[in-house]
Formats: C-alpha cells, sequence, structure tokens
C-alpha cells in the first residue's frame, strides 16, 4: 500500500469532513483491519473509538463509529448476506455503537459526505456498506461501488484473513445486485488464495479451511474447489 501524508500531524488545519476523510484513507493504508482501526483511534486521541467523550463533535463521532461495526456475511438466520452489526452488542437493544438503522440523521449525513470524499478501496468500501445497509434509492449503486472496493481492498491487506472476509464481502454484494461475473471472480480469488497456502511449506490450516467455506458454500461454486479439497 502506498502511505499517506497523515492529516494529524498537522496541528493548524481544520478538522473538516475532508479532515476525517484524509484520516480513514491514511489509516485505509495500513496492513490490516486491526490496524486501520488503531490508526484511526491514534489520529484521533482516543483509546476506544466506541467510548467518545461528549464533546465529541457530529464528524468525529460519525468517523469512530464508522469503524467500529464488525462486518457479518452470514446472520442469525444462518441467510447469507452482507451486514455491519455493532461490536459490543449488550443485549436489549444496547449497542456500542447504535445499530446502524438507527444512527441519528446527523451521523448518516457525515457518512454520506465521508463516502463522497473518501479515496482508499478499504475506506471506499466501509462507508459505502454503511450507506447500502441504510437503504434508500442509491441503494444498488452503493452496494455496487462497495462491492468494487472490496475487490480491490482484498489484494491491499497482509493478513490472509482480512482479504477473505473482504472477498466474501464483495460476493455477497455481487449476489445481491445479481452480478454473477463478479460473484464469480470473488470465489476464484478466494480458491487463488487457498491454493496459494497449500504451497507453504507448512499451510495455515485456518485460512485455506476458511477460505474453500465460504466457497463451498455457495451455490455452484467453481470446480477448482473439488481439487482443492482433495
Amino acid at each position: 500500500m502506498t502511505e499517506q501524508s497523515d492529516p494529524a500531524a498537522d496541528p493548524e488545519r481544520a478538522r473538516d469532513a475532508a479532515w476525517f476523510a484524509d484520516v480513514l484513507d491514511t489509516a485505509a493504508t495500513k496492513s490490516s483491519h486491526y490496524e486501520m482501526v488503531d490508526a484511526v483511534r491514534r489520529a484521533l486521541g482516543q483509546p476506544r473509538l466506541a467510548e467518545l467523550p461528549s464533546s465529541a463533535s457530529v464528524l468525529e463521532r460519525a468517523t469512530s463509529w464508522a469503524l467500529e461495526y464488525h462486518v457479518q456475511t452470514v446472520d442469525d438466520s444462518n441467510r447469507r448476506r452482507v451486514s455491519l452489526v455493532p461490536k459490543y452488542d449488550f443485549g436489549e437493544g444496547q449497542s456500542e455503537p447504535p445499530r446502524v438503522a438507527e444512527a441519528p440523521e446527523e451521523i448518516r449525513t457525515v457518512w454520506a459526505d465521508l463516502a463522497s470524499l473518501v479515496k482508499t478501496p478499504a475506506a471506499r468500501a466501509r462507508m459505502r456498506l454503511l450507506l447500502f445497509q441504510l437503504g434508500g434509492p442509491d441503494r444498488s449503486e452503493h452496494a455496487r461501488v462497495a462491492m468494487n472496493a472490496y475487490l480491490e481492498s482484498a489484494s491491499d491487506w497482509q493478513r490472509a484473513f482480512d482479504s477473505i472476509e473482504d472477498l466474501v464481502a464483495a460476493t455477497r454484494l455481487a449476489r445481491f445486485l445479481g452480478d454473477q461475473v463478479t460473484a464469480d471472480t470473488s470465489l476464484q480469488r478466494l480458491l487463488d488464495l487457498a491454493e496459494r497456502h497449500l504451497a507453504d511449506e507448512d499451510p495455515p490450516a485456518g485460512i485455506v479451511l476458511n477460505a474453500l467455506d465460504h466457497v463451498a458454500h455457495e451455490p455452484d461454486p467453481p470446480d477448482r474447489l473439488g481439487v482443492l479439497q482433495t
């Protein structure tokens, strides 16, 4: 990934939406999902993004919350769909951050602003997935942009599990859009990843099995799957 200049290193710069978009883009050049979140924490000076002070601005809160969701690709009813769920769910409707559908209108507005400003694949994928989940007349367009961004970001991560997560998210969005070509591409790339690691001197079973399992549960998986499973 290409390193970007750190907006947090310029104390004189106004913290407008463009500043926060640059924070997300800079963080997205890190090597893993975890490092991306950690970079945003450091830029905002917060030990944990979900625990913002009451004085935090709407821009700061929206940016922080955007990264405090897990990507879920199989829901509680065992449906194969992609969604963002709060990292901290305390039950009885209580969570940090609030569920995406329950985000205040001012937060949604900032998410839309950030989605139009961020440039890196990982940041685009996250912001557009948030907008996709919120729904609206542009939902399919948000899905398309997020899908393509996930395909791009999957190539950037050094952590294989993060690449798998992004490729599975791309598959789910392709299914939503009825885009069989992109669905097939994402599945083939999952198989490519598994095949590369099978060639390792000591293949990491978790990575290989994770990638193959996702492909195996898709309708009409590629023929290559059977070869790699033997």
